[in-house]
């Protein structure tokens, strides 16, 4: 005749799962680290439309209707825009429903744009910079929320004069950087773009303020007058000038840009 089973006293069950509960878990893929956001970043110098007829295919909204081809076929997230009068606004939003575009102003201005199926607005305002001569102009500043990391991203849009404001005029823009990062205790990424009227000058200065130019990241070499600048924990890829026969229809510039970027998680 088999015995019963003896049953392990009841103490000994509850000691055993005890320790079974305090053992971690093996690290999996929900412990990792979570990644920054990432996107695709894109600016250009607009070619104002007083430059041309303000009608017909090579008006400033036909132009700009081209530019937004442009920007919807390259899944573009994210951008700035120097040059742009109040018909290229109005074709842009227009022909561009899901992003919303924030102007320095009337007259000849900058822009930022974002997808608004991507980043939610957080805040936005206008500040005063220098063009031709020491006239005053407002600048954008979007800032906003990524929606599936939930990074903040600063955008600011630029376009300098040549003369011999144009230092005045980066000086303010550069303040305008550390105000944002103050404003946000440094938990803010922030992208600077547009027409700068100069390239290695330009670099260098943004290198010291904390900046890299994603055409010179070491101030050494040359960079274009229409830049982006971003901080050092953006890590830029596929930045890639645009040019030929197509992008000659949308820019007198020679080239537009953009560049692939994503934010180490330590930056918010």
């Amino acid at each position: 005749m088999r015995r019963p089973r003896r049953r392990a006293p009841r103490r000994l069950v509850v000691l055993a799962a005890a320790v079974l509960m305090a053992v971690p878990a093996a690290p999996g893929r929900a412990d990792a680290q979570p990644a920054g956001a990432t996107g695709t970043f894109f600016w250009a110098n607009a070619w104002a439309a007083h430059h041309t007829a303000a009608r017909g295919a090579s008006s400033g909204p036909q132009r700009m209707r081209r530019l937004v081809r442009l920007v919807e076929r390259a899944d573009i997230g994210l951008g700035a825009l120097a040059e742009v009068e109040h018909s290229q606004v109005v074709a842009f939003r227009r022909a561009a429903p899901t992003y919303q575009l924030l102007t320095g102003g009337r007259g000849n201005t900058v822009g930022v744009f974002w997808d608004t199926t991507a980043y939610d607005l957080v805040q936005s305002y206008r500040f005063r910079g220098f063009s031709y001569g020491g006239r005053r102009v407002r600048l954008p500043v979007a800032v906003l929320r990524d929606h599936a990391s939930s990074d903040l991203l600063a955008l600011i849009a630029v376009h300098n004069p040549r003369d011999r404001w144009r230092d005045s005029a980066l000086r303010r823009e550069l303040q305008e950087v550390r105000n944002v990062r103050r404003a946000y205790d440094g938990r803010v990424a922030v992208f600077v773009a547009g027409d700068f009227n100069a390239g290695d000058s330009v670099a260098c200065r943004a290198h010291r303020a904390g900046l890299v130019s994603v055409a010179q990241r070491r101030c050494r070499g040359s960079a274009p007058i229409d830049q982006l600048l971003v901080d050092r924990a953006v890590r830029i890829r596929g930045y890639r000038p645009l040019s030929g026969r197509r992008v000659g229809r949308i820019t007198d510039h020679p080239a537009v840009y953009r560049a692939r970027f994503t934010l180490s998680p330590s930056t918010t």
